[in-house]
């Protein structure tokens, strides 16, 4: 079924609500910070909340704005919830300075189209120290501990952007006074291809009056971040670099990591600050990540030059059935490439159903339809849109060969595509897929007629059910073909 002319006006609303939204966040982002630094002294408390959270983002030197695929998204830019699957726990315990301790528990899980929701706690905690007079006498204990929890929700508002926000409670203790107040965290996400995202988040708006211990009070350390990241040598390898603009300071800070996966169970990362958390020197950051099935260890090194280094542990574990996008690129990454399925002997044949088919007279396995002897005319214009009643949050990849006759082939790898997502009446959503390049339609122009077959590869999804559709520019749609 095509999409009507209402159909695509309600996608084409959808699409400029969206664009509208990522442009105001993108001018708070720019305008917010100056103007609470104009208007404040230029410091904040409640530093506690500057502290990296996950050893994997705090390896990739905080860069990960931009990243946020993970439990750790909470913290760092809650619109990353929008692209995860199924539900994920994480636990850490960071061993920083001499009798501090820091640990973190963050919980999200997908609710489908409802969207992701999620909450963590961050505790900062001493043991208890020795309180002495002038005369360096001691007159008794005290210890310190703040804490901060989060209720966290993201959503996708289509397949290649998603929003979210984090509800946060912050509570500080120091001997016998008490501080506590409310905060909003907002965030942006943007996957402008397969490899490309972009993110932006503000981070501890007060939405209570200021932190007050004793009589003077001080505002929250309101942050700015804007951040991207890139993915290469088959995602393997990620990139991602992060802006920070903070209320408490004039100058903009700079993160950048690298992550280096070696068959999906290992990965080695490094990073850089051009400013620490706590305003020390620039360093470099380290660590590296374990994964086996459903479970993840990771850890990372903080060396700081005024203080003592720092260590972050943490474990994870995938529950209830989903997987994280990224996850199922990296099973898509075992398949073999499509030259060397061309190369192997024809399978049996096996018949499928077939809906609305005239032109196609079999289909060789439950993933590889064959069209035979399809005359493509110079100049046509081929499209394959890829349609099914619940692929919100489906991934496909498509690749495209033409044999002449037998006699060798010419590969399109891969093809654009078109997901879209049908619900009820009408389509909630729609992207066109590109491996590499802008996310625009590519012309096939054979030279003269090509008269073979026409090989799709579409891995198969547990939920999804396909249905292919081959569209000759001169001719129109030609072939239906579902897939169990």
């Amino acid at each position: 079924m095509r999409p009507t002319i209402k159909q695509l006006s309600i996608n084409n609303y959808q699409l400029t609500i969206t664009r509208w939204v990522v442009i105001l966040m993108v001018i708070l982002a720019l305008l917010l910070p100056r103007m609470v630094y104009a208007e404040g002294k230029g410091t904040t408390g409640a530093q506690f909340l500057k502290l990296p959270v996950g050893p994997r983002p705090a390896a990739l030197g905080g860069a990960f704005c931009g990243v946020a695929d993970d439990t750790n998204a909470i913290w760092w830019n809650p619109a990353g919830l929008g692209f995860i699957e199924g539900g994920e726990l994480t636990a850490m315990h960071n061993i920083w300075f001499e009798e501090i301790n820091y640990e973190y528990l963050g919980c999200l899980y997908n609710l489908k189209d409802l969207g992701t929701l999620g909450g963590s706690v961050i505790y900062l905690h001493m043991d208890e120290m020795s309180k002495l007079d002038w005369e360096g006498n001691k007159i008794g204990t005290f210890t310190a501990r703040d804490l901060a929890t989060t209720l966290s929700y993201g959503r996708r508002l289509t397949n290649n952007i998603s929003l979210g926000s984090n509800l946060k409670y912050i509570h500080q203790e120091n001997e016998d006074h008490k501080a506590q107040g409310l905060a909003l965290d907002l965030g942006g996400l943007m996957r402008l291809n397969r490899n490309l995202t972009l993110g932006t988040g503000i981070q501890n708006i007060r939405l209570s009056e200021k932190i007050t211990f004793i009589k003077e009070g001080d505002e929250l350390p309101l942050l700015v971040k804007v951040g991207g990241s890139y993915r290469a040598l088959n995602e393997d390898l990620l990139l991602a670099l992060d802006l920070n603009i903070p209320s408490d300071n004039p100058k903009t800070s700079m993160n950048a990591g690298v992550e280096y996966w070696i068959k999906d169970l290992i990965a080695a990362r490094i990073g850089y600050k051009s400013v620490s958390d706590l305003g020390s020197s620039s360093h470099f950051t380290y660590g590296f990540g374990l994964r086996w099935k459903e479970y993840g260890f990771d850890a990372a090194y903080l060396p700081y030059s005024e203080l003592n280094d720092a260590y972050l542990l943490s474990f994870m574990m995938r529950f209830g059935g989903g997987k994280e996008e990224e996850g199922i690129r990296a099973e898509e990454k075992k398949k073999p490439p499509l030259k060397e399925i061309a190369k192997r002997s024809e399978p049996k044949k096996k018949e499928l159903p077939q809906v609305a088919v005239t032109t196609l007279p079999k289909i060789e396995r439950d993933k590889i339809s064959s069209i035979e002897r399809v005359s493509l005319k110079e100049d046509s214009h081929l499209k394959i849109e890829i349609l099914s009643n619940d692929t919100s949050k489906d991934f496909l990849e498509l690749y495209v060969a033409i044999r002449n006759n037998g006699e060798g082939s010419t590969y399109i790898n891969p093809l654009a595509f078109t997901l879209v997502t049908q619900r009820g009446e009408y389509p909630v959503s729609e992207r066109t897929y590109l491996a590499n390049g802008p996310l625009l339609g590519r012309r096939l122009k054979p030279s003269g007629q090509v008269k073979g077959r026409l090989v799709f590869e579409v891995p198969q999804r547990e939920r999804p059910i396909a249905r292919l559709v081959y569209h000759d520019k001169i001719q129109g749609f030609k072939t239906t073909v579902s897939f169990p």
